[in-house]
């Protein structure tokens, strides 16, 4: 018969964290990323003062310099310090105002107003033989 082992200093049932600053939801918040010249949409699941964590559309490299753009214009630089699966968590050099990043009092300036995050997109395209015109 086995005696159980005492766990020292961790409770059942939750992960050790490395966390340095509290965790915020960010709820799921579409945002620009651009890293390398080239910019995409990705979705921003969770930020800190210390990073954030977003699902990325296209891979990344553990390094790499990144900014994620806001609704709101605010624009955050970063690296990449984790990817999995298209999942990345980016780190920020300095400490940032997570309640003002979040708040988007930009977008209540109608001045400052922004529509929803765009990417330019080059395709090419065509009309089946005997399409008549279009609406």
């Amino acid at each position: 018969m086995t005696t159980p082992r005492k766990l020292a200093h961790h409770r059942v049932g939750t992960p050790s964290e490395r966390r340095r600053h509290e965790r915020q939801l960010a709820l799921l918040r579409v945002a620009l990323l651009h890293a390398g010249g080239v910019s995409d949409i990705c979705v921003v699941r969770n930020i800190s003062a210390s990073g954030l964590s977003a699902r990325a559309y296209r891979p990344l490299k553990i390094g790499e310099a990144v900014d994620i753009e806001f609704r709101s214009g605010e624009r955050l630089s970063g690296t990449v310090v984790w990817e999995r699966e298209r999942d990345v968590g980016v780190a920020f050099p300095e400490p940032i105002d997570v309640a003002a990043v979040l708040s988007n009092t930009r977008t209540l300036e109608p001045s400052k107003r922004r529509a929803l995050p765009r990417i330019k997109v080059e395709c090419r395209g065509g009309f089946p033989r005997g399409c008549g015109p279009l609406p």
